[in-house]
């Protein structure tokens, strides 16, 4: 628990990355939602008016990604029955919440099941990736999950996705030659 530990002598150090943290660990989720939907709505993207209808099929996928995600890592964390940091007493929560299963984590699973489709969209790929990374990062900071809970929630999100775009792609092309 090498992070865990260096992460609990820093938090409640500095009030400011406290706050931030607390705020991303809670609203990022909405933030790229909301981004998401800006995309859907064309902002930035009146030169390519060819990638409008394509938006809808990486929609698709990002939420079938993440509802699978979640449907997936539901018996893991039972069966794996993992105690989150905060009640292993390793790090205190900066955030109210209940005690349970911590692996995989749930957020981060999400966050990069509904990233990774758009990660060919110019002007929004870096963006979406540093909040999902970001909420990844947050999720840890604030005793709520482990650094191996983040990593198999978001290797889980960011393979369904691939998965999700691998049989789009071979959809759309089936779709075209016939």
């Amino acid at each position: 628990m090498p992070v865990a530990k260096w992460l609990s002598d820093k938090v409640g150090r500095i009030a400011w990355i406290d706050g931030w943290m607390k705020v991303i660990a809670k609203w990022n989720p909405m933030l790229i939602l909301f981004i998401i939907f800006l995309l859907n709505m064309g902002f930035g993207l009146s030169n390519r008016p060819w990638f409008h209808h394509s938006l809808l099929s990486l929609d698709l996928v990002a939420i079938l990604s993440a509802v699978l995600g979640r449907l997936l890592n539901h018996p893991i964390s039972h069966w794996i029955s993992r105690k989150r940091p905060f009640e292993e007493q390793y790090m205190r929560s900066l955030l109210d919440h209940d005690p349970g299963e911590s692996f995989p984590s749930n957020h981060a699973t999400g966050a990069f099941a509904l990233v990774i489709p758009f990660i060919f969209v110019p002007g929004y790929a870096l963006v979406l990736l540093v909040l999902a990374i970001l909420l990844a990062f947050s999720r840890i900071y604030c005793g709520l999950h482990y650094v191996s809970d983040v990593w198999a929630g978001a290797l889980t999100g960011m393979g369904l996705s691939f998965i999700g775009l691998f049989v789009l792609s071979l959809l759309t092309s089936t779709t075209i030659m016939q």
